[in-house]
């Protein structure tokens, strides 16, 4: 499986909180990684690098933009991993909290 990307927006002068309620990630062999940058490129900070377990789950931007990316090296050997996240944006005025899959 090649690599799934979500780009997260906030409105302007937010934030984003991103939470994750739940992790199923090979925890023996790391094939598959979860990255949380700080922006929507490839060289946008890297806030959080998942890959088996982790006791950090939940993770700030600096702006209003965030990508999440699941790589996965693993062949089709049926074993299923993924991930559950909520994030919210927060501002002085607006709390959004969304869910993706």
């Amino acid at each position: 499986m090649g690599p799934t990307k979500w780009i997260l927006v906030a409105p302007e002068g937010h934030v984003i909180q991103l939470s994750f309620e739940v992790l199923s990630l090979d925890s023996q062999n790391s094939l598959t990684s979860v990255y949380v940058r700080d922006g929507d490129s490839a060289l946008s900070e890297l806030l959080m690098k998942i890959s088996g377990e982790t006791s950090k789950k939940s993770v700030v931007s600096s702006g209003r933009v965030m990508s999440v990316e699941m790589e996965s090296l693993r062949g089709n050997d049926g074993k299923e991993e993924g991930f559950m996240a909520v994030y919210s944006s927060l501002g002085e005025f607006c709390k959004v909290r969304k869910s993706i899959t």
